[in-house]
């Protein structure tokens, strides 16, 4: 990485044809080199301009002459960067873009590596590391439901739930480094109870950090759930385009989830094919029923399905009720006689569908995609840890905590609780950007666009 110092420029607008380009500039040089091109329309010189201000006036390019344009002024400590920022926004002509840009380098700036802005903002102090994150992330949301959860984390959503944890381990790590002072006196310092209730609400919020947010290359989680021997598994192969799943006229062919991630429309799905909700009084079918409510009561999307050709049983209607993320009923094998006695839930989002025919399966995808590009699935709704380096990192950190609440309650010395304690706060402080390492950044930071 080149020296912080130098002032960096890039072109800040996708490739391509379009109505307004910008080029952007920061460091010390930016407006001693943007006023070598730029000439305002007023006399006043750029050097002389007040923050925060907008001039409009012209580029004197050669060969080119004279173009119009228009300069935000964004003055440090107060800008982006907390360095001297310079924007110009002109014609998004490619041609005219690249040849300011070539001018500003020949001038002594020096082309931006990707996130280059962003990471001098982190640097600077002005985004902590979950936030800088959060800027890619709004830049390549897909839908509603993926700008909302950047926008959460770029106000600083994820930073204070992650502050939040720290502040209780860090009050924990207190008392047990207070007994540790007092271990040579043989008296009972600590309030161990105290302890383990902070350490369960610890691990409580760690954990929601991860349980509604899917690893971010999964997409939106749909779980397909109902009784067994309704079609799921022929649905859930349906959806994917081949026979990822097996299928039997068997009831409880399906025992164990079945996952597959699909794009639709350009958005992300990991589809789950979940065990039947069946009575049934074998260990092996109880545990598959508890596995497949968590996903469920995990998902983003339920399809649930029914066997349109049967009355429905009162544990079906009673499970569609229990589902509190957004669902939608699918009546498959409508290709079988129906039943008269069948009828859907009121105001249900309702399809109907065949998988030997196929018939409906394109019109649940479109129920899909429109409940994501509409925004009615909303996974931002709280602090969430969106991108795989966060969730492994609050993954990390949950198993720190666990491991001391283990060794709490199994009576260990408060020395080997407090070690477990400190690498929980070692991970936490990675999110944030307290305390990561310069091969993570560059990691980071090489996602990101030329000009953010």
């Amino acid at each position: 990485m080149d020296t912080i110092m130098d002032t960096i420029v890039a072109i800040s607008t996708p490739a391509g044809t379009a109505h307004r380009g910008i080029v952007r500039l920061s460091g010390d040089e930016a407006i001693n080199i943007a006023s070598k091109l730029f000439k305002p329309d007023s006399a006043k010189s750029l050097k002389k301009t007040g923050n925060f201000t907008a001039i409009r006036g012209l580029l004197n390019i050669p060969q080119i002459d004279s173009v119009p344009a228009l300069l935000f002024l964004y003055r440090a400590p107060t800008s982006y960067t907390r360095e001297d920022v310079v924007e110009l926004h002109t014609f998004g002509s490619p041609a005219l873009l690249q040849s300011i840009l070539s001018i500003f380098i020949s001038l002594g700036a020096r082309l931006a590596h990707p996130g280059e802005f962003t990471r001098r903002a982190f640097t600077a102090g002005r985004i902590d590391l979950a936030r800088a994150e959060s800027v890619a992330q709004l830049i390549s949301a897909h839908n509603l439901s993926e700008m909302r959860t950047a926008s959460l984390a770029l106000s600083g959503g994820l930073s204070k739930k992650i502050e939040e944890v720290s502040h209780t381990i860090r009050d924990c790590l207190a008392l047990l480094e207070s007994a540790i002072d007092f271990s040579d006196q043989d008296i009972d310092y600590i309030p161990r109870h105290q302890v383990a209730l902070q350490l369960k609400e610890a691990a409580k919020n760690l954990h929601s950090l991860l349980t509604k947010s899917p690893p971010a290359a999964s997409g939106v989680r749909v779980a397909i759930c109902g009784a067994p021997n309704v079609g799921k598994s022929s649905l859930f192969n349906c959806l994917v385009g081949r026979k990822r799943a097996l299928t039997s006229p068997i009831p409880g062919t399906t025992r164990d989830t079945v996952s597959e991630t699909i794009k639709i429309d350009g958005a992300e799905f990991l589809l789950l094919d979940c065990a039947g909700n069946a009575d049934s009084a074998l260990p092996i079918d109880q545990l598959a029923a508890i596995q497949m409510r968590n996903y469920v009561g995990n998902a983003d999307i339920a399809l649930f399905v029914t066997d349109s050709s049967k009355r429905p049983a009162g544990s079906e209607r009673i499970f569609f009720n229990q589902i509190s993320c957004k669902k939608i009923f699918v009546r498959n094998k409508i290709d079988l006689p129906q039943s008269a006695s069948f009828s859907a839930p009121q105001k249900a989002l309702t399809v109907k569908t065949s998988c030997v025919t196929k018939k409906g399966i394109s019109e649940l995808k479109s129920a899909l995609i429109s409940l994501i590009k509409s925004g009615e699935v909303d996974r931002s709704h709280s602090a969430i840890a969106a991108t795989a380096r966060q969730r492994e990192t609050v993954q990390n950190a949950l198993k720190s905590v666990k491991k001391a609440q283990d060794s709490l309650s199994e009576g260990e010395s408060e020395e080997f609780i407090a070690l477990d304690l400190r690498e929980a706060l070692s991970r936490l402080s990675e999110i944030t950007g307290e305390s990561v390492t310069e091969s993570v950044l560059n990691a980071i930071f090489a996602k990101f666009c030329i000009g953010k």
